[in-house]
């Protein structure tokens, strides 16, 4: 139109030409550049033998070659094509893969390999196409963005292109999701994508090592396999896994499959004793066994030359500059000779070479070692693999067990580069990975950060727990309790029965104490005050689930079938649950099961568990007693009421109508026409109008039909007309029209009166049109309206399959456990023969018994999965729940905000149950519109929007969140603001402001869970008001000057109401996203004010006393006076209001602009003016240093349930030891037990769902109990113990252990302490020593030892470790001291559940977690 206006109405004497008729593209499948014309537009290819013309002509024909398949939107595949053929690869680029794989052009090519260049799945008949065909699926990356942006990120790859590009097609087995493609910039400033040239030419290589494994004889292939393994004489470790004997059977498995495995040992036993001398791991302490290492246990030595001309190969010179940083010169001080060589410790037999895994870095942390550190590893580790690539010319490469330390190198997440570590240790290597079906977390990094093809194996078999006889007693008086109750619905007790009651609930309550359970549900222990009702309940399901609780058994040998006894146990534990909870689903729809079954679990195992354990045994001994007869008998119905619970469930599962239709075609089209399908939201899209006719059918999508059914024979005929949703009744007319045709032409169904026939004797003839029905017939037939079912009937159908489900799986559980110990081991001989690995979903077998058959590729979520049916029912019925709990406690009102902590490992484990739970509750809450942020967020959201929610709109944070193409409602968060601009809601906006208030609820915070379980804390808007205005009036000083470092959690009420206050005030927020980072950070902000805890300042106290000590001379006297001057200065001078003398003021000067100033640079604080400290107690030789340095670190107190602080110093008013003064608007009273007592108007309202916990919290007239007990001085807070934390000896004597703990971990051989004594006879100790100090000492001693456990054990260590206890414990009383300790090898860490994410130690979890420490403690 505009070159129209151009050239005949302005005149203009320039125009571009007009358009040339528009042709139709050819529905080609295969294409490929012209080689003579390599500009112009690809050919294009309808058949494979046009294709292979194609190739002879050019001379790309190579007979005999592996054929390739490129596949995939992801990528400019010109240059891998051209390096895959230059490489002697016949390479087959096709358009759409599903399609070339139904009309059978890919059984024509036979291919070696497929490489899928990613952007989502490829769905499950490809999957199940290429696990028949065995051929290994390859997913290389396009990085999307500029390729020097992507080598200096961190992460590699995130969001929506992570998803659609790593996770997603993980799920179709993909292997090695390796960074391929990037973007570069042509002279005009347009991005392009192109192969990186280095990458290009490692995939390559990669592939073709891949494809050399199918064709290499197995005599004649090398295989390298690592295995972890402790230093010293610790044994080889795996998650679950017996490793030598499984390495073992798999060393014979590879002899009997033809690999030269020469000089194995008769046994698995003498296999390990050749490990211990020949492939031993030693730490840097070890100095003589290492001697005797390189003198008698044959490691490889590598010279100079070997390894420098190795890493010119592989190690760009940045990366190898930080090795010689970290480790100094070739060949470092580990595992050397005299002539300069460097060890590697290895086994080989014949062909095959066992490896011990390196550590990956140093020091005394062998969690940390193992799972990343941030230096470059060791000249050890390098060789290792660069020996195993280039000395050893390995074709294969095995990880052998859960886990090693090569995925957890050093930088980037997912998209590695060549910088990354694992990414150039791996190099072209077909890599493997034998790992645990329980551990798919670390699992997915071993795949996205080592190239690792997954092999799963079996976790330790499952027993029940035997503790059951231990809990009968307590269980019996529960029952007796239970049985005086009143039933549901009927009046209160009388006097009498409700003092039988209270004498019941005591004899409870005595056993609850006898049996220690009142400390793990943090219930008193006074014997003569009853337990309530709830209490008792609570103490009824914490024993009946321990009593059912599951407990692995042996470790699992890989090869070995569990012995029959385990399989029996481990199927209980897998089946009977599931089977118990779906009758007991089926009965509450039927009325059949009352509230009480639910609220006892003792109920629940009599009348569900132990019948459900009873079918088990059943089933187990005969799992073809499943029939329909058992099912109608189990659930109480008719065979005809199974039939339709059948019915209704296909009918869930079916699409209807036009979607059916959609699908239908979809799968049959052409690629060029699917293509356009994907591409356009067409039918989604259409006007409403359009879609209200649902029977009408245009001409050109008749036209497709016609065209897609071209040739198309009979049995594909009716498979169509099923997918399109075609009623019974027309799909036995199509049959009857057929008779027994071998082809119709599918194009006569949109004949509408005729239809044509090939009887056997080839004749064509005519047939009735009423005979076959026609395509209108067909059509009207599909789109007749669905048959609905009301929601009753939906949800017993639902019940009672799920019945049918369980009951089904006792026999399929038994088999696949039967089946997967020889699976793991055909599935790796398979991978190593250069073969496809099917993939898994991974996870815990009794929570997702679909990990089973193991021997296959993990995946992690499959979101278009998840919710599972199943996890969605549960997640309603959570949901439900907690609703009507609210309800019945805030007189009918449904909860206005809800707060949900998801953690990935159990939304992998649970199917989505949490997150069904959180989106059911978005619509039973009326939730229409919902705020995303990544990619899995969009996705389990978009499933759930079709699961019953009431959802109109996604609206979605991420730009690079890619939105599924069913999806016509959401919108990205800019399109979302733009819908305001026009301020059409404005009245309604300003109505909804005007009605809020201060009563709000702001948020739900849980409380830490120290002592026990967490407590949802409701803080409303009021609350914070009330902080901020005290804040503002005790620190008036704080303004929009600031700086302010955050690096605590967000979900700590310190941090969020620091912040608040902070923002509230204009201050400036830098945000520390990882707490590893902290260090790094804060010197690149150089914060003005910060909140810490307790914790950061005793590292930097510990820090200092170290380097005083190693100090000697005036250095070190220049460093003690400067202590001592700042104390006297700033402590008794400035601290109490008095003016210091001239001289000490001038020596303090001096100091702090020498010392002083140099320790806050160091630290990064230099500009630092307020440091509020709070979460823990502080230790007073802590303060008093951080004082007398003159870093304004102000103590203060609170509660998560006070909205953070109750008290605090001001600027240089500091008492040590004390926490300050009392904020203004808060109320202080010290109660019972010297009990901190608070009220006012930030103090919380209560727990969330926890009536109870709520009443308890408070006083009849409104004083809230901190659980603190302390006193006030002078106007000073002072806090002395925790009442919780409060322990009773045995002798009746009560300590206070955090008093203790704060004493002791001011020495600097202590990192962490925890005391021990709840009713024990004395006081104990678990201490983490400051690992390096007690290695100088050992070195000082000349100790020799061969790992810290063997070291820590050592009587001179324990000797130093008790002299420096005694000498800090001599003001205690003597039945506060300790008598007894020992030091752990490793620290107290938050991934083992230890400590709070504020560094606070968990007492509960400690005592479970070292309970045979302890336990050896109090030994006689």
């Amino acid at each position: 139109m505009l070159n129209y206006v151009r050239v005949h109405i302005d005149k203009k004497l320039f125009s571009v030409s007009e358009p040339e008729a528009v042709m139709k593209r050819a529905d080609d499948v295969l294409y490929h550049m012209d080689p003579k014309k390599p500009e112009d537009e690809e050919l294009g290819f309808n058949t494979v033998a046009g294709y292979n013309t194609f190739l002879q002509h050019n001379g790309l024909w190579k007979e005999n070659a592996p054929r390739i398949i490129v596949t995939g939107p992801m990528g400019e595949p010109s240059g891998l094509i051209a390096k895959l053929e230059e490489t002697g690869n016949m390479v087959y680029p096709i358009r759409s893969m599903r399609s070339f794989i139904q009309n059978h052009g890919i059984d024509s090519v036979r291919p070696s390999a497929i490489i899928n260049m990613a952007h989502g799945r490829m769905g499950e008949p490809i999957v199940d196409y290429l696990a028949k065909q065995n051929i290994p699926l390859f997913s290389p990356l396009n990085v999307n963005r500029l390729v020097e942006e992507w080598e200096r990120d961190k992460m590699g790859m995130n969001g929506g292109f992570m998803s659609q590009s790593i996770v997603t097609p993980e799920i179709d087995g993909a292997i090695r999701p390796f960074a391929l493609f990037g973007h570069y910039k042509d002279e005009e400033g347009l991005q392009h994508a192109y192969a990186i040239p280095e990458r290009l030419e490692t995939f390559v290589e990669t592939v073709n090592n891949y494809i050399a494994l199918q064709r290499k004889p197995n005599s004649e292939k090398r295989v390298a396999i690592y295995y972890y393994k402790g230093p010293g004489q610790n044994a080889l470790t795996a998650g679950g896994m017996e490793v030598v004997p499984s390495l073992y059977n798999l060393l014979q498995r590879m002899k009997r499959e033809g690999y030269k495995v020469d000089g194995l040992p008769t046994s698995s036993k003498e296999l390990e004793q050749m490990i211990q001398s020949q492939g031993a791991v030693f730490g840097s302490y070890a100095e003589g066994a290492f001697d005797r290492f390189m003198e008698t246990g044959k490691p490889e030595l590598i010279t100079k030359e070997q390894y420098e001309g190795w890493i010119k190969k592989s190690i760009r010179p940045e990366m190898y500059a930080e090795v010689i940083a970290a480790n100094g010169e070739f060949p470092g001080a580990y595992m050397t000779t005299s002539d300069g060589r460097l060890g590697v410790a290895r086994l080989q037999f014949g062909n095959v070479v066992l490896l011990p895994q390196n550590a990956a870095g140093s020091g005394d942390n062998a969690f940390k070692v193992v799972h990343g550190t941030n230096a470059a590893p060791p000249h050890t580790y390098i060789a290792s693999y660069l020996w195993t690539q280039f000395g050893f010319k390995a074709d294969a490469l095995i990880h052998f067990g859960t886990h090693g330390s090569l995925e957890f190198t050093p930088r980037k997440q997912v998209a590695l580069c060549s910088n990354d570590w694992s990414d150039r240790l791996v190099g072209a290597l077909p890599h493997f990975y034998i790992y645990s079906i329980g551990n798919v977390g670390e699992g997915m990094i071993a795949k996205r950060r080592s190239y690792a093809g997954l092999q799963s194996y079996l976790t330790p078999p499952f027993m029940e727990s035997s503790v059951r006889t231990i809990y009968r007693e307590l269980t019996e008086a529960v029952k007796t309790y239970n049985n005086l109750l009143p039933a549901d619905g009927q009046a209160v007790l009388s006097t009498g029965n409700k003092d039988a009651l209270n004498r019941a609930s005591l004899a409870v309550k005595k056993l609850t104490v006898k049996l220690g359970i009142h400390r793990e549900l943090e219930l008193d222990s006074l014997l003569t005050v009853p337990y309530a009702e709830e209490d008792i309940q609570r103490i009824e399901n914490f024993a009946e689930e321990l009593a059912n609780e599951k407990i692995t058994g042996q470790l699992y040998t890989m090869g070995i079938p569990y012995e029959p006894i385990r399989i029996t146990s481990s199927v209980y534990a897998m089946a009977t649950e599931p089977i118990a909870y779906s009758l007991l689903a089926l009965d509450k729809l039927r009325n059949r099961a009352d509230g009480q079954v639910e609220k006892h679990r003792t109920l629940f195992t009599q009348r569900y568990l132990e019948p459900a354990r009873d079918l088990v045994t059943r089933l187990l001994a005969d799992p073809s007693l499943v029939s329909d007869e058992l099912i109608c008998r189990i659930t109480g119905i008719t065979s005809d009421e199974l039939a339709k619970a059948h019915e209704i469930n296909k009918s869930r599962n079916t699409p209807q109508g036009m979607m059916a239709m959609m699908m239908a075609l979809a799968e049959e089209a052409p690629a060029e026409a699917k293509t356009h399908a994907d591409m356009s939201g067409g039918i989604m899209q259409a006007d409403q109008s359009v879609r209200s006719k649902r029977n009408s059918i245009s001409e050109s999508m008749k036209e497709k039909m016609k065209e897609i059914a071209k040739g198309m024979n009979p049995e594909k005929a009716m498979e169509l007309a099923k997918k399109m949703g075609a009623s019974p009744e027309a799909l036995k007319k199509m049959e009857t029209g057929m008779y027994k045709s071998h082809a119709v032409g599918m194009n006569t169904l949109a004949k509408d009166t005729v239809t044509m026939k090939t009887t056997s004797r080839g004749k064509r003839e005519k047939a009735d049109s009423d005979k076959f029905g026609g395509m209108e017939a067909m059509m009207k037939a599909m789109m007749s309206k669905k048959k609905e079912y009301s929601k009753e009937e939906m949800n017993f159908a639902l019940a009672v399959v799920e019945v049918e489900r369980t009951l089904k799986n006792v026999g399929n559980y038994k088999s696949a456990l039967l089946e997967s110990p020889e699976r793991e081991l055909t599935s790796m001989v398979n991978a190593l023969n250069g073969g496809y690995t099917q993939p898994s979903p991974g996870g815990d077998p009794i929570a997702n018994p679909n990990t089973l058959p193991t021997g296959r590729n993990l995946f992690a979520i499959n979101a278009e999965e998840t919710p599972s049916e199943s996890a969605w029912e549960k997640g309603k019925q959570l949901a439900d729940n907690t609703i009507e709990m609210y309800r019945r406690r805030h007189n009918d009102s449904v909860p206005r905000k809800v707060s949900y902590t998801l953690w990935s490992g159990e939304f992998i484990e649970t199917g989505g149950a949490t997150i069904a739970q959180v989106l059911y509750m978005l619509g039973d809450a009326d939730i229409h519109y919902l705020f995303v942020g990544e990619q899995l967020q969009y996705d389990v959201a978009f499933r759930v929007m079709s699961l019953g929610t009431q959802l109109k709109q996604i609206i979605i944070f991420d730009k690079d969140v890619k939105r599924d193409k069913r999806d016509t409602s959401s919108i990205y968060f800019d399109e979302f603001l733009k819908l305001g601009k026009a301020r059409q809601h404005q009245a309604e906006v300003d109505k909804r402001i005007a009605e809020s208030g201060n009563g709000d609820i702001a948020n739900i915070l849980y409380t830490s869970g120290t002592t026990g379980d967490s407590k949802g804390v409701m803080l409303h808007h009021s609350c914070y008001e009330g902080a901020i205005k005290a804040h503002n009036e005790r620190f008036p000083q704080l303004g929009d000057q600031e700086v302010v470092m955050n690096f605590l959690p967000f979900t700590h009420v310190f941090e969020r109401a620091w912040s608040y206050w902070c923002i509230s005030m204009g201050c400036q927020l830098a945000i520390n996203l990882r707490p590893v980072d902290i260090q790094k950070t804060i010197k690149e902000i150089r914060p003005t004010a910060m909140c810490s805890v307790p914790r950061f300042w005793e590292k930097v106290y510990s820090g200092v006393q170290e380097k005083i000590n190693e100090t000697t001379g005036l250095k070190k006297k220049l460093m003690l006076d400067a202590l001592k001057v700042g104390r006297e200065h700033n402590i008794e001078y400035v601290c109490k209001g008095l003016t210091p003398p001239a001289l000490l003021h001038m020596k303090y000067k001096f100091y702090e602009k020498t010392i002083y100033s140099l320790l806050k640079k160091t630290i990064g604080i230099e500009n630092g003016r307020f440091f509020p400290t709070a979460g823990a107690a502080i230790p007073p030789a802590v303060q008093e240093f951080i004082l007398s340095v003159g870093i304004n670190m102000v103590a203060g107190y609170g509660l998560t349930e006070s909205t953070a602080t109750v008290s605090c110093e001001n600027d240089f008013d500091h008492v040590v030891g004390s926490v300050g003064r009392i904020m203004p608007h808060v109320e202080v009273k010290i109660g019972e037990n010297n009990e901190i007592l608070l009220r006012g108007v930030g103090i919380t309202h209560g727990y969330y769902r926890k009536e109870a916990a709520t009443k308890a919290a408070f006083t009849e007239d409104g004083w809230f109990h901190t659980g603190d007990a302390g006193y006030i001085k002078d106007g000073h807070l002072f806090l002395t113990e925790r009442i919780k934390d409060l322990f009773k000896t045995s002798n009746g004597k009560y300590i206070a252990p955090q008093a203790i703990e704060a004493k002791l971990v001011v020495d600097r051989y202590i990192d962490q302490i925890s005391i021990i004594a709840d009713e024990r006879k004395f006081v104990s100790a678990l201490i983490i020593p400051e690992y390096k100090l007690v290695k100088e000492y050992a070195e000082k001693k000349g100790i020799k030892y061969a790992s810290m456990e063997e070291l820590l054990q050592d009587q001179q260590i324990i000797d130093l470790f008790k002299e420096r206890i005694d000498t800090l414990q001599q003001q205690f009383a003597h039945y506060e001291q300790i008598k007894r300790f020992t030091l752990l090898p490793h620290p107290f860490s938050m991934e083992r559940g230890e400590l709070t994410n504020t560094l606070k130690i968990k007492r509960n979890v400690l005592n479970k977690n070292y309970a045979a420490e302890i336990e050896k403690m109090y030994e006689e």
